[in-house]
């Protein structure tokens, strides 16, 4: 930042000096009308021009990207709230599945059972 900050002090540097040497009056024509005004004026205004013109660019690109982090922020937001639901929904169903498995070890010692009472004689019968 402050290389940029340098460089720029620089050419504005170069600009005033530039600027101040040739300061003779100079005429502009813009359409119908015709100025004499110093060259000095003219390079610094067309200067100030440019700053201008580079300032009001780079706001608009500042306003773009903030726009963009602002909505790339909701977006993350949104998954956030969509993992927090998925994990909950995790637990659920692994909590379903405990509650599976004991029903699964219950029916198995049923079927056991069953099995058992049937090979067993009956009395009474031959």
């Amino acid at each position: 930042m402050q290389l940029k900050i340098i460089i720029f002090l620089l050419i504005a540097l170069f600009g005033a000096i530039f600027a101040l040497q040739n300061s003779a009056p100079v005429f502009i024509n813009l359409f119908a009308w015709q100025f004499e005004i110093r060259m000095v004026i003219v390079i610094l205004g067309s200067i100030a021009l440019g700053a201008l013109c580079i300032w009001i660019f780079s706001l608009i690109k500042q306003i773009g990207s903030r726009k963009k982090i602002l909505d790339q922020q909701s977006q993350i937001k949104k998954l956030e709230e969509k993992i927090q639901q998925l994990q909950e929904e995790i637990s659920s169903l692994e909590k379903n599945i405990t509650g599976l498995e004991a029903e699964k070890l219950d029916l198995l010692t049923e079927i056991n059972d069953l099995k058992s009472r049937l090979s067993q004689p009956v009395d009474g019968v031959s």
